[in-house]
């Protein structure tokens, strides 16, 4: 098997962990909007501050079937944003995880069409709340596979950044965007994680940091041509000053992670933190994070070591590794 097939391709095989990573209200919602319960999704959506509410919808487009057709709502905003989302979040699953070469055409086509009705829904719901940080951090998203916001990567963050309720999702889309195996480079990835992160509300923010080097690795052990570039950062990596890095990074986390942090902003620091440490194998580092994400592992970064299999199976391998205790279905 390729490197990157192991990456981006295998199959999904035994017990599932929670596709909505343990968001509480991700059942719910989903069976209100199947319902048509469209107050009841509305209160759901003004319950939540932003990160909070972007993993809601996230999770919302995990569970969705993948036959989802509900096209028509109130005119509310927050029911047009969750149906944005919704179908942003099933592009990708139409897409798939394959690097772009082996995406079908029928699949980017499926890709394509959720994705302008995303589109469509998100934009008239801007235009009524023109202050929500979850619009633009959704638009982010879609900006990785349609062309239509492209050109407003850099507004589009800050609206969804320095909001007085920012979403840290917006910024990671946006670092994503940014990243050298999608919109961007290096120098952009790093310059846009370091102005986030310099004033980022809590210390859960610096897993963007952290999700900058997984992007660093992916792409050097994925996608770099030239032997040079890839042999220097090799040897970055195994470097005493790479190693102080990382454990200076993990240290300012947890320096204030007792403060009130949304749920969501430490799963992803967690999901991060506990990935590239034990990807670097700090063993005792990497322990803390992954005993603390439990049963919600993320989707990524995970799959770039464990192909697309989102099986407690493959978790417990995991969590094996770094001696913590089996989870059972």
């Amino acid at each position: 098997m390729s490197f990157l097939k192991s990456l981006f391709g295998g199959s999904s095989s035994g017990a599932l962990l929670d596709p909505a990573e343990g968001h509480p209200l991700s059942q719910t919602g989903i069976h209100a909007v199947l319902e048509g319960e469209w107050e009841k999704v509305s209160d759901l959506y003004a319950s939540q501050p932003s990160s909070d509410r972007f993993h809601w919808l996230q999770g919302m487009g995990a569970l969705a079937p993948l036959e989802f057709d509900v096209q028509t709502a109130p005119d509310d905003p927050a029911s047009l944003v969750v149906l944005g989302a919704i179908y942003a979040f099933l592009a990708y699953r139409y897409r798939g995880a394959a690097v772009a070469s082996q995406v079908s055409y029928n699949a980017a086509e499926r890709m394509w069409t959720a994705l302008e009705r995303a589109e469509d829904y998100l934009s008239e719901a801007r235009e009524k709340l023109p202050d929500d940080a979850v619009i633009p951090s959704l638009l982010l998203r879609c900006a990785l596979g349609s062309e239509t916001y492209r050109g407003e990567l850099r507004p589009l963050k800050r609206a969804a950044v320095f909001a007085d309720d920012p979403c840290l999702f917006g910024a990671f889309n946006y670092l994503t965007c940014q990243s050298e195996k999608w919109l961007g480079n290096r120098d952009q990835m790093w310059s846009g994680v370091r102005i986030t992160t310099e004033n980022a509300p809590n210390s859960a923010w610096l897993g963007l940091t952290a999700r900058a080097h997984i992007e660093d690795w992916l792409w050097f052990m994925g996608f770099e041509d030239n032997p040079a570039a890839k042999d220097a950062y090799m040897a970055e990596l195994k470097s005493a000053e790479y190693r102080d890095k990382l454990e200076s990074l993990d240290d300012a986390f947890w320096a204030g992670a007792d403060a009130p942090i949304q749920r969501s902003e430490l799963n992803f620091a967690h999901n991060n933190f506990g990935w590239l440490l034990d990807r670097m194998r700090h063993i005792e580092r990497a322990r803390r994070h992954v005993e603390a994400i439990g049963a919600f592992r993320s989707s990524t970064p995970w799959i770039y070591s464990m192909g697309d299999e989102n099986t407690l199976k493959s978790w417990n391998r995991v969590r094996k590794s770094l001696g913590l205790s089996k989870l059972e279905a």
